[in-house]
């Protein structure tokens, strides 16, 4: 899931949280620390989380710092252990069950798993107190391990206070230094627990640079594939407005500006484009509501090709 996020970041967007002091100083200082990324739903978390992630590999490249151990919450009904707090706590566990890629395992997974296997594997997968209390061991072997989780709100929204509870507990009770990075979505019951720690809301002043990037490299694209402005005399200066247009209505939503893109492709003529940018759904919720309602109306057989 990391590689695929990662291939969908534009170039030279997100650097501004790489340069962060608030991102430099949970990265740089001796004591352990939760940094909480949050914002809005389409505000382009897991693109920056990526960048952390490659930041953490490159220290561990570097000879800095071991690997991180990280993981992409979803709530996708065809994976339903990426929001299961057990399994994406047992994710981390097993990343840090070795040093570094090619090493043996460590002797507290070595220890559990013989454990389990004279009991006959009774219990299927280790509890989420299990799976804590083998992580702090397997701290006791690093000088620092750092930790990434993104889309923590995409966790099932009934546990996941003890997936929050259990890296606390870890933060705090760890031999080592711990860092810990988080994004997810402004959902009450996250706010409630991570308020505490520093963090960072991804606003549309954060990202409105990159948003601006994206939309004019993603229009030009569109342009030079034939998909967008095709059969338009006026290409050029409706390629402006486009631009424009759609960079400044984003506020902070990377997901608004691609799906907008993708719905002006749909339009034929300059009339068309421009009427369609006279009323552009202000939201990413009524932008859905758009898309949707379109989907009522298509034949059904076109649905289910």
């Amino acid at each position: 899931h990391h590689q695929l996020i990662k291939d969908g970041v534009l170039e030279g967007t997100g650097q501004w949280l790489l340069s962060d002091p608030v991102y430099l100083q949970w990265k740089e200082d001796s004591a352990s620390s939760i940094l909480w990324l949050h914002g809005i739903l389409g505000s382009g978390k897991s693109a920056l989380v990526s960048l952390v992630v490659e930041d953490a590999l490159a220290a561990f490249r570097s000879y800095q710092r071991p690997p991180p151990a990280y993981f992409y919450c979803s709530r996708n009904p065809a994976e339903p252990k990426r929001s299961d707090p057990e399994s994406i706590l047992a994710s981390i566990a097993r990343q840090l069950s070795c040093l570094k890629p090619g090493l043996p395992l460590l002797q507290p997974t070595i220890a559990i798993y013989r454990a389990h296997e004279e009991e006959g594997f009774a219990a299927e997968s280790l509890r989420l107190q299990e799976i804590r209390t083998l992580i702090m061991q397997l701290s006791e072997h690093y000088p620092t391990i750092t930790i990434i989780l993104d889309a923590l709100d995409e966790c099932n929204p009934s546990t996941r206070e003890c997936l929050i509870s259990a890296m606390e507990s870890i933060l705090q009770e760890s031999p080592c230094l711990i860092k810990i990075f988080v994004s997810s979505r402004d959902d009450q019951d996250i706010v409630y627990k991570l308020r505490q720690y520093p963090n960072l809301d991804l606003s549309s002043d954060r990202n409105s640079g990159d948003i601006a990037k994206l939309v004019e490299w993603e229009t030009s694209r569109l342009i030079k594939a034939g998909t967008m402005l095709r059969f338009s005399t006026k290409r050029q200066e409706l390629k402006q407005k486009i631009i424009q247009k759609v960079a400044t209505d984003a506020q902070g939503m990377f997901r608004w500006a691609s799906l907008q893109l993708q719905a002006l492709c749909e339009l034929k003529s300059d009339e068309a484009v421009l009427e369609r940018l006279g009323r552009l759904p202000r939201t990413l919720e009524g932008l859905y509501r758009e898309l949707f309602e379109k989907i009522k109306h298509y034949p059904k057989e076109a649905i289910i090709r």
